[in-house]
């Protein structure tokens, strides 16, 4: 199971953040997944994108393919606001998922808890 992120924990949340003290979600994928020896495209952030909110789904060309549950490394995709996939994180394996959202820390939390469980769409691989 990979655990080197336990430094990244309570790093606060900027829109664009690429670390080293403030992350957005994709952000945080991007330094987990170098952490785990994989490399992660950059995305636009959504400053650059303007009212597309429907930023990760519109970028799924970075994504591999699809699995039919989570994985370690993988990215969980996440549907935050109605209609629109917006967040993402890493899955650690053992049920859990590295994030961060606007206003709050990087956390771990468990992808079957009733709130995450409900708005997950979808586990993928990097190419």
């Amino acid at each position: 199971m990979f655990t080197d992120y336990r430094d990244l924990l309570k790093k606060g949340f900027s829109h664009g953040g690429r670390g080293p003290e403030t992350f957005d979600c994709w952000g945080l994928c991007i330094e987990i997944l170098k952490r785990m020896k994989k490399n992660a495209p950059e995305l636009p952030t959504p400053d650059d994108m303007g009212e597309r909110h429907d930023l990760i789904a519109q970028q799924k060309s970075f994504l591999a393919e699809e699995l039919n549950g989570p994985e370690e490394g993988a990215v969980v995709l996440l549907q935050v606001i109605p209609k629109y996939i917006t967040h993402c994180g890493v899955c650690l394996g053992d049920g859990r998922f590295i994030h961060i959202l606007a206003q709050s820390r990087v956390t771990v939390e468990r992808l079957n808890s009733p709130w995450w469980r409900d708005i997950i769409q979808g586990y993928y691989r990097i190419k």
